[in-house]
């Protein structure tokens, strides 16, 4: 089964949103940064990645926006990404139809998603491809993926 990380604030102080636009220039330099690719979120609730990996299947076929630690990244082409929770759990993030791509170096990094969770039986084949572009995870029968339509890093 795949997880998701979540980010977890320190003393409840979070990273601005990446959908806030900074109200002066001053502001603007000491806003954390985020790195969108693919489709512009639609959401603005942000569901901790926690939450989805506790009960995936709860999640199954709906939308959301989840925030999480990123624990790997497809390293050709940041086409996919896993996202980790702090008990060992994760989920594959995949980037809808390959249509773009996150940072190859963003491994460490907090990441929203926004997308569907998708939940399906684990093929060995997609594994091994996965494995050749620096995958670690450990597959299960069944697995949770999460189908991305756009995603933000925190740089």
């Amino acid at each position: 089964m795949w997880t998701v990380a979540i980010w977890l604030a320190c003393e409840g102080a979070q990273p601005a949103s990446p959908d806030t636009v900074a109200s002066t220039p001053e502001a603007a330099a000491a806003a954390p940064q985020w790195a969108h690719s693919g489709a512009a979120f639609q959401l603005t609730d942000v569901i901790p990645a926690k939450q989805v990996i506790a009960d995936p299947a709860a999640f199954v076929g709906k939308t959301v926006r989840v925030e999480g630690r990123l624990t790997e990244v497809c390293q050709s082409k940041g086409c996919w990404a896993v996202m980790a929770d702090d008990a060992g759990g994760s989920v594959r993030v995949m980037m809808k139809n390959h249509s773009f791509g996150i940072d190859t170096g963003s491994a460490g990094k907090t990441c929203q998603v926004e997308g569907t969770v998708l939940a399906k039986a684990v093929d060995p084949a997609a594994e091994a491809h996965y494995a050749s572009e620096g995958a670690k995870a450990a597959p299960s029968a069944i697995g949770y993926e999460f189908i991305a339509f756009g995603a933000a890093v925190l740089n």
